[in-house]
């Protein structure tokens, strides 16, 4: 068996080494929490850059939202004539934020539906 002297800085040691893995390991975890979150948020990330127009140089020529939302309507207007949608098709879709903080979506005259767990962020 070693002297008390050995002993002791052999404890002493192990203590100093202790406090090290200790600090590793919640490093560790942190790291490992941060590389299984990281896809889902950058896949967020990308679909909300892509929902504000920033992945790409935005043309002055392109049309205004508003025009093209017309022209989505006259479509779907000339294809429910045509036979090629249904009445249900034609109904807008009004998406708002409540008093709760939550989203919902209004279907024509159907009950608003709560929308959760969205890809990306809502701009109301």
């Amino acid at each position: 068996m070693p002297p008390l002297d050995e002993q002791q800085r052999i404890v002493d040691k192990i203590n100093l080494l202790e406090f090290f893995i200790k600090q590793y390991d919640e490093i560790e975890q942190k790291l490992s929490k941060l590389e299984n979150e990281f896809p889902e948020k950058l896949k967020k990330s990308v679909l909300q850059y892509a929902m504000q127009g920033k992945l790409i140089k935005q043309d002055p020529n392109d049309d205004s939202i508003k025009d093209l939302l017309k022209q989505i309507h006259k479509e779907k207007q000339k294809l429910y004539k045509e036979g090629k949608l249904k009445k249900k098709d034609l109904e807008e879709s009004i998406i708002y934020k409540s008093d709760d903080k939550s989203y919902y979506e209004n279907i024509g005259n159907n009950e608003p539906k709560k929308l959760e767990n969205l890809p990306f962020n809502i701009n109301v």
